[in-house]
């Protein structure tokens, strides 16, 4: 309570008493914390961890001022949130670095990897009562913060974390999703990180998405879950490079991915910022908007089509190349489908992260050749048949 007196002109006489000042009430109860220590990339499984420090929150509002060290540290918070009624709630999760939230058990937001101060959110219909909520956040060097809030029927967004996170510089940017059309592809042109400035980004509307890189005509990221945000891009001056919006990002390897060699495992061809002996050829759509990529070697045209497939356990991207010969002398042709490779009974591993099933052409493991930048290349001899040759991959992950 505060004494008060009224200030308006008049007042004064008439107005004076007692003054409550209402606490700030979180809808969060029961909350608690696991603390963490260690040094991650992404967010790891906190069931395998074991907490350096346990405790509670009673005012019920998230807070990373348990912590015990600067940097290399994390949390699960895990609660009980009110919901006031039946509905769709929008979750928000602001962080520096990783952090996730779910709704029971249900993922409502992914703000993965190492970064700064980046703004995600998501939606979920619930009903009135009483919800599990757990975040998880880790920490690993430079900048931290942690903001999360929520709003729903009836009311505007509200905190869910005391005050709001100090990032270093300034306040993140909004995001802008650039999100596919029911049934169809999109198309973002513009430079994405690892993929160049002259990156084709594809965004699939069932969940898979790529980057394709024009400089050198390869296939350069695929990735699952939300495509770009294109709030760099399409602010301001527009400048700089964009990463994937969604997760579990797989990148090819840099260069071309045609080369003439004198033998199999002979060492792949230098990097180059624009490739000299492949040039682009633009693309074209299907009724669903997706785009068939189209590059030229000599006289040889090569048409590259990915898409989305699936199976009743899993989504994958199917991938059709087709070699026109047009006269062109293919001798030694090779094409790499990826580095990083472990053979296995259905098919090749990339990078432990993608399982890669190649058809129409016989795939072949370079072991141990003694050449540099050829150990772990998965290769596919080009051999056209009548003027022609076909080669299929389909890329799943593990």
């Amino acid at each position: 309570p505060y004494p008060f007196v009224c200030t308006f002109p008049g007042h004064a006489q008439m107005m004076n008493g007692v003054m409550i000042v209402s606490k700030e009430v979180s809808p969060v109860r029961d909350l608690s914390y696991h603390y963490f220590q260690g040094t991650w990339d992404k967010l790891p499984d906190w069931n395998k961890l074991e907490p350096e420090g346990n405790g509670t929150l009673p005012a019920g509002f998230i807070s990373l001022d348990p912590k015990k060290r600067k940097d290399k540290f994390g949390f699960l918070f895990e609660g009980r949130i009110e919901v006031p009624k039946d509905g769709e709630y929008e979750f928000f999760l602001t962080s520096d670095d990783g952090s996730e939230l779910l709704i029971d058990g249900n993922r409502v937001v992914l703000n993965d990897g190492v970064h700064g101060m980046v703004a995600k959110q998501g939606k979920i219909k619930l009903k009135k009562g009483l919800a599990e909520i757990k975040v998880g956040y880790f920490q690993k060097t430079g900048g931290e913060g942690l903001r999360v809030a929520w709003k729903g029927p009836g009311f505007n967004e509200q905190p869910l974390t005391k005050g709001k996170p100090k990032p270093k510089g300034k306040t993140p940017p909004v995001p802008i999703p650039v999100e596919p059309l029911p049934g169809e592809a999109v198309i973002y042109r513009n430079f994405i990180d690892r993929a160049g400035p002259r990156a084709i980004g594809v965004g699939y509307s069932e969940g898979l998405n790529l980057a394709f890189d024009a400089n050198v005509m390869r296939l350069a990221i695929i990735w699952r879950g939300a495509f770009m945000n294109g709030q760099r891009h399409w602010t301001g001056r527009g400048q700089g490079f964009q990463a994937p919006a969604g997760e579990d990002a797989f990148y090819f390897p840099n260069g071309a991915p045609f080369a003439k060699l004198e033998s199999l495992s002979a060492s792949w061809p230098p990097d180059e910022t624009r490739a000299s002996a492949i040039k682009f050829g633009g693309y074209r759509f299907d009724d669903k908007q997706r785009p068939t990529f189209i590059y030229y070697l000599g006289k040889a045209r090569i048409t590259d089509y990915p898409k989305p497939s699936s199976s009743e356990s899993e989504l994958f991207l199917v991938r059709e190349i087709t070699i026109e010969q047009n006269g062109e002398d293919l001798e030694g042709l090779v094409f790499r489908a990826g580095i990083g490779t472990v053979e296995k009974e259905e098919g090749f591993v990339l990078a432990k992260q993608i399982m890669c099933r190649v058809e129409g052409a016989k795939a072949v493991m370079i072991k141990k050749s003694g050449n540099p930048r050829a150990d772990g290349d998965l290769r596919v001899p080009v051999k056209p048949a009548n003027g022609r040759a076909r080669i299929k991959l389909t890329y799943s992950w593990i």
